[in-house]
């Protein structure tokens, strides 16, 4: 082997190396995309259901209130009536 298929053999096995490295960060950036990605969607599914919980919870206490006015209207109308 001369000189020369001997460097092109090294310049051949360097550039596979390096792809090889390439590839293996690209691999490991699209795993922490790809985990991000989970994040922000179990994020957003917790945030979801933290919405319907203050929601429900909101409409909960304004049944109440309604429930409580409307009691005091009869209360009130009870006792006009009695005049």
């Amino acid at each position: 082997m001369t000189l020369h298929e001997r460097l092109d053999t090294k310049i051949n096995v360097q550039n596979l190396l390096s792809a090889v490295v390439i590839a293996g960060g690209l691999i490991a950036w699209a795993n922490s995309m790809s985990s991000r990605v989970t994040a922000l969607e179990e994020f957003k599914r917790s945030q979801e259901a933290l919405d319907r919980r203050q929601d429900e919870e909101s409409n909960r206490r304004q049944d109440q209130i309604l429930a409580a006015l409307k009691e005091l209207g009869s209360k009130v109308d009870r006792m006009g009536g009695r005049r």
